[in-house]
């Protein structure tokens, strides 16, 4: 039997049908993918954050803003932050705090700062995708060819660029809320929904001081290429009489006024500076043309840098120009420190992956295979700086080791929320949840505002603005001290407790001493004895164990003859090592056996190496110009034992 087969035509309407079932298919496969891809972010930037804030490597600027936050949110709707030594407000007129404080009720963990900095990050991806989704729509409406591949290739820019998760590499800041509300408000003006447009220009208003200025791009986006007009010179007048308002009555007069409500409060007016205004004058702003072309040119590199992810074809886009361009040009304004990829140029991140994708759709008009083909190059290039930026994490912080973390955390948990806390900026954060708190290389003078003082000292741990021997000369100062108490002294840890006489308003370190203690320095087989006078205190080993009894023992010096200064006791040969830690050469050793007497040796040396330090930046043409480091090498005192021999190290000194 012969089966016939009769074919149907299929009309016109049906092939629409069956057009839009499967576009509406791989819409939902996109929207479900990208949704898990940036669920995953969330996961990864949260995690890195946990890892940063249980470990303490959490600096003076999360300090600053986890004071404020937890001041707000006890009652004090006008909080002086220590820390920062000024009121909240006369920071960058961050007002955005005030409705954060109320997160403090509904987890009140110093984790949920991070956390919204965190979550910021992916709202403005999120929102730049939403754009890049109806740039793409819009043009495919009006093209012959299938663009909706570029929509997973926008996902990817935003997802894998390298410097959105430096930017929470360091501490807290509100430049990743500026980065979710100027491309939200972005995203909805194209969309023609003005209402949520505005409604995000508002908490960008409050954000900060800085990101009032990026209302200023906006409107000029709106106003020439959107065809929005009456919205465009509504927000330019919006931006430009904030920013001019904020400025001339906030820095100018309110700050004024603050320094008199803060005196006449009787809360230590002399440690509040009066010169807290930054507002720029007319000169200032009559020179600032010479001044954009000096700082855009110190900082070319890292400007290339922070374009260079997205391929640097956004800048040929309004979308990748006038946001992104005037980010950067801020960030050169403020020193090339500001310039490099970091938390401060995140606002300029999603909008040039939204320029990016913008110039690929006008370059799909003209030709398909054209587009495809630099859009290979772009995923190449992506790749190498996702690489360039993951290689650089290690640079980019200093984590303290768990041992260190835990300790730091004992100590928290012990030291009551009334008690003053002066420690060093590198591990202040997590102490800032006090109404009292001070970073010790930021201040000569500390106030005294509480009946308990505790000291705590990291000299090997942190981003410490002090050097090594600056911080073991503090330890020695503090231990010198009447009724200072010794509370702990574990893993590179030094804690003291101090009850201030009465009538005492402030504390100073002294001098720093050329002379530092062997006992508060590292060592590999020896361990500190800490009885009697602190002037007595030591380092010792054992017999049977090899190997260095002192190290970090160190001081920056330039080339040249310099001097030795040991006082020790021994029974055995020690060997007495100077080493240029930089460039890791030996510049002196002597074996020494002082018979069990306690002398004070002296020798000369010459430093006769200085070699550049090695700084990450990247390679070949993916670079970025890091941050310079403190000149001169490092100049390190080492001790030796063979293990036959005993030995007792009092001091170390170099000049």
């Amino acid at each position: 039997m012969t089966v016939q087969r009769f074919e149907t035509e299929t009309t016109p309407n049906e092939k629409l049908l069956v057009r839009a079932r499967t576009f509406l298919r791989r819409r939902s496969i996109f929207k479900r993918v990208a949704f898990v891809v940036f669920a995953i972010q969330v996961v990864i930037l949260i995690g890195i954050s946990y890892t940063l804030f249980t470990h303490f490597d959490l600096t003076w600027d999360y300090a600053v803003y986890f004071q404020s936050w937890f001041l707000l949110a006890h009652g004090h709707l006008n909080p002086y932050t220590s820390v920062g030594h000024s009121f909240v407000w006369q920071g960058h007129l961050e007002w955005m705090l005030w409705p954060l404080a109320l997160l403090y009720f509904l987890y009140p963990h110093g984790l949920t700062l991070l956390a919204v900095q965190d979550l910021a990050v992916v709202g403005a991806e999120l929102a730049a995708l939403g754009l890049i989704c109806e740039l793409v729509e819009r043009s495919q409406k009006t093209s012959k060819v299938d663009l909706q591949w570029l929509k997973w290739l926008g996902l990817f820019f935003l997802v894998a660029n390298p410097w959105s998760y430096w930017a929470v590499l360091f501490d807290f800041h509100f430049h990743s809320v500026e980065a979710f509300t100027i491309t939200a408000a972005t995203w909805q003006f194209y969309r023609g929904n003005t209402r949520w447009a505005f409604v995000f220009v508002f908490l960008c208003m409050f954000t900060s001081v800085v990101s009032i200025t990026f209302l200023v791009p906006l409107s000029i986006l709106l106003f020439f290429f959107l065809g929005q007009k009456r919205n465009g010179v509504i927000l330019f007048i919006i931006g430009v009489s904030s920013f001019i308002g904020e400025q001339l009555i906030f820095y100018h007069g309110l700050a004024q006024l603050g320094y008199v409500v803060h005196k006449t409060s009787g809360a230590r007016p002399t440690f509040v500076s009066k010169s807290v205004s930054s507002a720029p004058g007319l000169s200032s702003f009559l020179s600032l043309p010479l001044a954009a072309v000096r700082a855009l040119k110190s900082s070319f590199v890292n400007i290339y840098s922070n374009l260079g992810p997205d391929g640097l074809l956004g800048i040929l886009s309004p979308y990748g120009l006038f946001i992104p361009g005037l980010v950067l040009l801020e960030s050169a304004l403020a020193g090339s420190a500001f310039a490099q990829p970091d938390s401060q140029n995140i606002p300029a991140y999603a909008m040039m992956a939204v320029g990016t994708i913008c110039v690929i759709v006008w370059i799909a008009g003209k030709s398909t295979r054209i587009s495809r083909f630099i859009s290979i190059i772009l995923v190449v290039n992506e790749l190498v700086w996702l690489a360039v930026g993951i290689a650089g994490i290690p640079e980019r912080t200093s984590v303290p080791s768990s041992k260190v973390a835990r300790v730091l955390h004992v100590l928290k948990e012990s030291i009551p929320s009334s008690a003053e806390v002066v420690t060093n900026q590198g591990i202040i954060g997590r102490f800032s949840n006090r109404p009292f708190a001070y970073a010790i290389s930021l201040q000569s003078r500390i106030p005294v505002l509480s009946s308990v003082v505790y000291f705590i000292v990291t000299p090997y741990s942190g981003i410490n603005l002090s050097s090594v021997n600056t911080e073991l000369s503090r330890i020695d100062f503090l231990a010198s001290q009447p009724d200072m108490q010794l509370v702990s002294h574990t893993d590179g840890v030094w804690a003291f407790k101090w009850i201030p006489p009465y009538g005492t308003s402030s504390f100073s370190f002294g001098v720093p001493s050329t002379s530092l203690p062997a006992w508060a320095m590292k060592s590999a087989v020896g361990s500190s004895v800490l009885k009697g006078n602190p002037n007595d205190w030591y380092v010792s080993n054992s017999v049977g164990k090899k190997g260095y009894i002192l190290s970090g023992a160190y001081w920056r010096l330039s080339p040249g003859n310099h001097h030795l200064s040991i006082r020790f006791s021994s029974i055995g040969d020690v060997n007495v090592e100077v080493w240029n830690a930089t460039a890791n050469a030996m510049l002196l050793r002597r074996t020494l056996n002082s018979f069990g007497k306690t002398i004070d040796l002296t020798a000369d040396f010459k430093n006769v190496h200085q070699v550049a330090p090695r700084l990450y930046k990247g390679w070949g043409f993916f670079t970025f110009q890091p941050v310079a480091r403190p000149p001169n090498n490092q100049i390190e005192v080492r001790i030796w034992t063979s293990g036959t021999s005993i030995a007792k190290i009092y001091t170390v000194g170099l000049q």
